[in-house]
């Protein structure tokens, strides 16, 4: 999951911004959080920006600021209606005073009533650019707002801005985020290099690859309490400790699991925190070394009696100490867990770790550092694992997809109790011993019970053809003489392990529609083996025979087939084939075009999304020509067209789907004001004998007999000059458009 960004709160809370996934918020250090999303008030899943003071949680999103005043619990959604400059809120900051600062596509909005209303500050202020990126306010009042197209600075409150640009030294300008140090030096995260001022912007130096830095692309910058500099770049997480004269970059060698970083942030505790492609990185030593943790749901939990917390998530086994207050770090499937999917977790008196996972049975012998991984192989009944119960005299008893699978010698081997023993379902989720020596199963179709035998029990290893055994009881009590049984001949026939695998008559995507078949091919099934097809997971009823086929598959539908095996002396009856997974060519979603207006030579670029296949661009619905390829395509029309995508496959097609009309505009240039008359959409009222459009500069000036008047809301310029005592006179509820 993306992270957008993260804060941390006054009431210590860290706040996560996701990229789809809503707002995440924990309150134990990282370790568990709760989700708010649209269902809460938010206007959108996507958070761009977070603020949290006096009790109140901000979030920008891609639609509207929310505010919540109960903890996140529920959120007032602000929007243009409100006075936003714009829907798409990119970011925000809120000073002591309750004075809220949104960054917006629409310019630099401002409440000073709660966020009831806003007054909205754009180029007209002196902003370089509408679009805002980043917003930053001072200890001393200055507001910081990062824009397409410089840095701009208002020491008045937000009535007037300065831009800083390229010319006074910065490296793009293109301003990702800023920061300001308590020294009073302006970072610049641009998109080439971080620029850093000491003289309040008037010039800035530039820092590039050649100071140290991953790449001159640098999203966020933060400024530690000792004046460490923590720029997150595409590459890695760079640091300076001399003030930015060098750097020195860190990715997946100090704790992360991935080289892109997105954002910095620097706790009041000193506690650095980053978020990167898969989660966020905690330090506690200076940046240093990072602990990664990623969002996730807490499926189980285990504390031991020396203040250990082993908790499993989706993304692993997080293990805490001091009862949860120090962070040990999650172990993976890179530490031998059999899937980062854990389901349950438990310990014996040993110490020895019993971690459930979704791919097998994970056993680590020194707290959870490595692991050794048990499946089917070693007779379980299924690798999906659910829970361990451990009697008082050791026997493993661990609850999977397939039966009750029980060991008594640590997990080394399994001996699987299904349906044929006497099980309601193969599906156990749960077994217990109580203290009547009952065992008590939890299964998908009932409460199974069993009385475990009081017997002494002899085990025999390595059995040959043709050995005897012979048992004899020796009483307590001289009542009887000693008693032989007779001796008992063993066949012993070779061990078999059963497996199973499917194929479809289908290799490559197919349309939704197609008819796919699957057909099973047992190893060592015996002579009568019965099956059981899934899909996603669930069982499809009557589907039991050794083939599969269906007309109704949808995109990344998994197919697989459990068999049951009659062959004897098989350690593992019941077994799992491989998963099929279905890809279906869908039609193309989300599909935009970056403007719909150009000038001449301007470059366009489609996009759209697609979960298989591979999308092509056409100039008409039928026939026509292919000009491109991909999820996302630069293009330069030169004559207005409609356009059209198709999502494609060797073996499929969907439709071609309309993209939209692009109008490509007449070439632009200076037209100037006749004054034939007042309509400004008469043609001949244009020295150069067409209606302005967003190409072109218009110049107005007073030596004409009528001054234009402007009707309606689709009026259109580059550019506008108004010359010395010329006048445009706009209608109520009527709009002048101009785009530079």
């Amino acid at each position: 999951m993306l992270l957008e960004l993260f804060f941390i709160g006054a009431d210590g809370k860290i706040y996560v911004g996701t990229y789809g996934g809503g707002l995440s918020i924990s309150s134990d250090g990282g370790n568990t959080f709760v989700n708010k999303t649209t269902t809460n008030g938010l206007g959108s899943n996507y958070i761009f920006g977070i603020h949290q003071v006096n009790g109140k949680i901000y979030a920008a999103a891609s639609y509207g600021l929310g505010i919540s005043s109960d903890g996140g619990n529920t959120f007032s959604l602000k929007t243009t209606a409100n006075g936003l400059g714009h829907y798409a809120v990119n970011d925000v900051f809120v000073t002591d005073d309750n004075t809220i600062y949104a960054a917006t596509g629409g310019g630099v909005s401002i409440s000073t009533d709660g966020g009831n209303t806003f007054i909205n500050k754009t180029t007209a202020n002196g902003l370089g650019g509408i679009g805002i990126l980043d917003i930053f306010v001072g200890d001393d009042g200055k507001i910081y707002a990062s824009t397409e197209n410089g840095l701009s600075i208002s020491s008045d409150g937000g009535n007037t801005f300065v831009n800083k640009t390229t010319t006074n030294g910065l490296g793009s300008n293109y301003i990702n985020s800023v920061d300001v140090g308590k020294d009073g030096k302006i970072y610049a995260a641009t998109a080439n290099g971080l620029s850093i001022s000491m003289n309040e912007g008037n010039t800035f130096t530039n820092k590039t690859i050649s100071d140290g830095l991953g790449t001159n692309t640098v999203y966020s910058v933060s400024i530690g309490l000792d004046g460490k500099i923590y720029a997150a770049t595409s590459d890695g997480l760079s640091t300076s400790k001399n003030g930015g004269v060098s750097f020195v970059n860190g990715n997946i060698d100090i704790g992360f699991q991935t080289n892109d970083i997105y954002r910095t942030f620097i706790g009041r505790d000193g506690v650095i925190y980053v978020g990167t492609l898969n989660g966020f990185g905690v330090s506690t030593d200076g940046g240093n070394r990072f602990n990664n943790i990623r969002v996730g749901t807490v499926n189980s939990i285990f504390v031991n009696t020396d203040g250990k917390i082993y908790s499993g998530t989706r993304d692993g086994l997080v293990i805490n100490d001091n009862y949860g207050n120090t962070w040990l770090g999650t172990k993976t499937v890179s530490n031998g867990l059999g899937s980062d999917y854990v389901l349950g977790v438990t310990m014996d008196e040993n110490n020895k770790l019993y971690v459930s996972t979704s791919n097998g049975l994970s056993i680590s012998n020194d707290g959870g550092n490595t692991f050794i991984n048990k499946t089917t192989d070693n007779g379980l009944g299924s690798n999906t694992v659910y829970d361990v119960f451990i009697g008082k005299d050791g026997t493993l008893y661990v609850s999977t997809r397939g039966g009750l699978s029980i060991s008594i010698d640590g997990g080394n081997t399994f001996v699987n109790k299904t349906t044929i023993d006497g099980l309601a379902s193969n599906i156990v989720n749960k077994a217990i011993i109580g203290q009547n020596g009952k065992l008590y199963v939890a299964t998908g179709a009932g409460l199974s019970i069993a009385q475990l035998p009081n017997t002494t029990n002899y085990q025999v290893n390595n059995v040959v053809l043709g050995d005897t055994y012979k048992v004899k009881m020796v009483p307590s009590a001289d009542v009887c003489t000693n008693y032989v049984t007779p001796s008992a001949n063993i066949n012993v026939n070779p061990n078999l392990q059963s497996s199973l695998s499917i194929s479809s008559n289908q290799s490559e995507a197919i349309c939704a529609g197609t008819s796919v078949t699957f057909t099973a091919t047992p190893t060592n099934g015996g002579t009568n083996p019965t099956y059981q097809w899934q899909k996603n997971g669930i069982d499809i009823m009557d589907e039991t025979a050794s083939t599969y086929t269906s007309t109704t598959m949808t995109n990344n539908d998994t197919i697989r087939c459990v068999m049951t095996s009659n062959a004897t002396c098989v350690s593992n009856s019941l077994t799992t084939s491989n998963l099929s997974l279905t890809t279906v060519i869908l039609e193309p979603t989300n599909i935009m075009l970056s403007k719909a207006v150009l000038c001449p030579g301007d470059s366009l670029i489609f996009s759209a999304n697609i979960s298989a296949g591979q999308l092509f661009w056409y100039d008409k619905q039928i026939g026509g020509t292919k000009i491109g390829q991909g999820n996302n395509f630069s293009y330069k029309p030169t004559v207005t067209s409609n356009y059209f995508v198709s999502n494609e496959s060797p073996n499929c097609q969907s439709n071609r789907i309309a993209v939209g009309l692009v109008l490509v505009a007449n070439p632009f240039f200076y037209t100037n004001w006749l004054g034939l008359s007042t309509d400004w959409n008469d043609k001949n009222n244009w020295s150069g004998g067409f209606v302005p459009n967003s190409c072109t500069n218009v110049l107005i000036e007073a030596s004409v007999t009528n001054m234009p008047i402007i009707i309606g809301i689709n009026n259109f310029c580059k550019s506008i000059k108004i010359g010395a005592g010329a006048n445009v006179y706009i209608n109520a509820g009527a709009k002048l458009n101009v785009l530079n």
